[in-house]
């Protein structure tokens, strides 16, 4: 009788552990399925990003029909923007790394034009895209380019495009609109003026007045495009 029950006890146990360990594995593999798919999934959206960024646009359908000046004209963004080099700039006056970049930045954006001698067109616009809470803020940030209307939802629309989640940013776009480099901030500050000049070149617009005997064309192929 007892060694009966005992045996009825254990194959009981043994048949109740051989269930759960087999429900286990069915957690397992149902996870990792999941997981898989949610893995599978991410890189879908990831790589559908990527290429929609890299596909020509209207600039226009972007950033909207206008832009405005330090002066609050609005004037129209296919005249200002045109056949050139937009580079997007994502910054806000109370943002402490965008006081010490956008100084730099206004800098070498004035060395690039000047290379020049004024004798051309700059192949190369900013638009600011402005994360401050009022105008005035926003303005006093438009000197020397443009910038977004403040309160225009193509902001968010623009941050949600380009991934930007801190600031200040720098994305470069080419005349068709696509995307040559979201790191313009980094080639900024590693080459200068000549990192524009680099950009005007990867193009296939004429570079050569704003280009340096500093410059290489093999530089195009940086690690910041």
């Amino acid at each position: 009788e007892i060694l009966k029950s005992a045996g009825h006890k254990y194959a009981t146990s043994s048949s109740s552990l051989a269930t759960q360990t087999h429900q286990d594995r069915s957690r397992r593999r149902h996870f990792y399925q999941l997981n898989s798919h949610s893995n599978m999934k991410c890189f879908g959206l990831r790589h559908r990003r990527e290429r929609r960024v890299s596909e020509p646009c209207v600039i226009s359908d972007l950033v909207g029909p206008n832009l405005v000046l330090a002066d609050k004209t609005r004037i129209s963004t296919h005249s200002a923007l045109n056949g050139k080099i937009c580079i997007l700039f994502f910054a806000a006056s109370w943002c402490p790394p965008c006081h010490s970049f956008t100084p730099r930045m206004e800098e070498i954006y004035k060395e690039f034009q000047s290379r020049a001698g004024g004798a051309v067109l700059s192949p190369i616009e900013v638009v600011l895209v402005s994360s401050d809470y009022n105008q005035d803020d926003m303005l006093s940030y438009t000197k020397n380019w443009t910038s977004l209307p403040f309160g225009s939802p193509r902001r968010e629309e623009l941050e949600k495009r380009y991934k930007v989640t801190d600031i200040p940013t720098v994305v470069v776009l080419r005349p068709d609109g696509s995307m040559m480099t979201d790191k313009g901030r980094q080639a900024i500050l590693a080459k200068g003026a000549d990192a524009m000049a680099e950009w005007v070149l990867e193009c296939g617009l004429d570079a050569s007045p704003w280009m340096t005997s500093s410059n290489d064309a093999s530089d195009s192929d940086s690690e910041y495009h």
